[in-house]
């Protein structure tokens, strides 16, 4: 792979980019990931910290304002599964007023650090304009991403959003996609 230049490394990036959109989109619409308590920390090699625990405690309990200030806390310190679970609160309204510009941007958040659910759904948001101005391209950017680190909702979403793309609008989604992926290598 060391006489690889740049070029044919962005050709091997986009090559599998549509082979995994390719092999893992379904035919079902897929559902936007909302649940709090079915997430863990990004890292499996750290325990979650006390606080991640009782948010997920609290929000089991349907105790959602407890939820949502535990995960405030660590969203705060930059904590990306405490981000996108805040961000799901405030998409559903739980322990918080609904508020789809959070909700986009807490998902912002966490998906700048590789949390594969929130750029799935950061990307819905994108797609429909919910929180954010309507933007295929950003739609599509974040959907690939997920998509190629094995987000199965996410590969869905961008088939589905790629067929409603003009082919310039796919290229510059492509290009950003390839500058986020070099610029954030192991997340």
């Amino acid at each position: 792979m060391s006489n690889v230049n740049s070029k044919q490394f962005v050709g091997l990036i986009l090559a599998s980019s549509v082979m995994v959109l390719t092999v893992a989109c379904s035919k079902q619409a897929p559902q936007e990931a909302v649940n709090p308590a079915k997430n863990t920390t990004t890292s499996s090699a750290a325990p979650a910290p006390k606080a991640y625990q009782e948010g997920v405690e609290a929000y089991q309990a349907g105790n959602f304002t407890l939820a949502a200030e535990k995960f405030r806390t660590l969203a705060e310190q930059g904590d990306a599964s405490a981000q996108f679970n805040l961000g799901s609160l405030y998409r559903q309204g739980e322990g918080v007023a609904q508020d789809d510009k959070q909700a986009a941007l807490w998902w912002a958040k966490a998906a700048d650090q590789g949390h594969t659910d929130a750029m799935d759904n950061l990307g819905l948001r994108f797609a429909k304009g919910e929180g954010v101005e309507l933007d295929l391209v950003q739609a599509y950017k974040w959907f690939s991403i997920a998509g190629m680190r094995k987000n199965e909702s996410a590969a869905a979403n961008a088939k589905v959003t790629l067929a409603k793309m003009t082919p310039a609008q796919i290229e510059e989604a492509q290009n950003i996609a390839k500058e986020w992926m070099v610029q954030h290598p192991k997340q």
